[in-house]
């Protein structure tokens, strides 16, 4: 059984969350749906807070989430192939 879509992506960065009939909607810096890839999520939340470490300062990149929200795939890409370029994760493109 395939369960209903929880997530609505809405302009301007907002995202509507929808569960048990209640419908909660908030407005975020960035959303990465489904169909972002690496490279993206990278791009947007890595590229310059390791730019800020070579220029100095410190630098903090957070992973938060459920279990099976994809943290792990996010922080390290694929556990077949980490330095796969498609599924290279934020810390082995730090590298």
């Amino acid at each position: 059984m395939l369960y209903p879509e929880c997530v609505e992506y809405l302009p301007n960065n907002s995202v509507s969350l929808k569960a048990y009939g209640t419908q909660y909607c908030t407005k975020l810096d960035y959303i990465f749906d489904s169909n972002s890839t690496q490279e993206q999520v990278y791009s947007m939340g890595g590229k310059d807070s390791i730019q800020a470490v070579l220029n100095g300062y410190n630098s903090t990149i957070f992973a938060y989430g459920g279990l099976g929200s994809g943290k792990s795939y996010t922080m390290f890409g694929s556990h077949e192939d980490f330095l796969d370029e498609d599924h290279k994760g934020i810390i082995p493109r730090i590298v």
